[in-house]
């Protein structure tokens, strides 16, 4: 589901309180946003060729996407532990929780897996060295 989709749904599509609280549907207006800002970065950074802003932006963007995917493991896992559905406001912070894993796993990658490029040091602390000639060559 696309972020502007997500967005207008949250907001206008009618929840049962068990099933959105205030505080989740809080999270899905400012993650709801921060995806489509997130793209919209990563679309400004690869135009002016910046590929590691690029990469770190989309890789952010996806973790939020993948949240729905992530909720879903947790809550079957939670069914099959508890043996009932969560509702109410375990259900909200269960589903906020899996936004945070999404997140936390993508800050991990994009510090391990993803290189910022090597900037050019304009003035070097060591000096320069120079090829040395003999001393009878002119």
């Amino acid at each position: 589901m696309s972020a502007i989709t997500g967005l207008w749904m949250t907001h206008f599509y009618v929840f049962p309180e068990a099933l959105q609280g205030a505080a989740l549907y809080w999270v899905r207006v400012v993650l709801g946003t921060a995806m489509i800002g997130l793209i919209i970065w990563a679309v400004i950074a690869i135009r002016s060729r910046n590929v590691f802003q690029h990469s770190a932006s989309i890789v952010r963007a996806y973790a939020i996407g993948q949240g729905a995917s992530t909720q879903a493991v947790l809550g079957i896992a939670w069914l099959i532990a508890v043996g009932s559905e969560a509702m109410g406001p375990l259900r909200d912070g269960l589903m906020i929780f899996a936004w945070v894993i999404n997140l936390v796993a993508a800050e991990i990658f994009i510090h391990a897996m993803l290189r910022p490029p090597k900037r050019r040091q304009k003035h070097s602390l060591q000096p320069s060295i120079r090829r040395s000639t003999p001393r009878n060559e002119t």
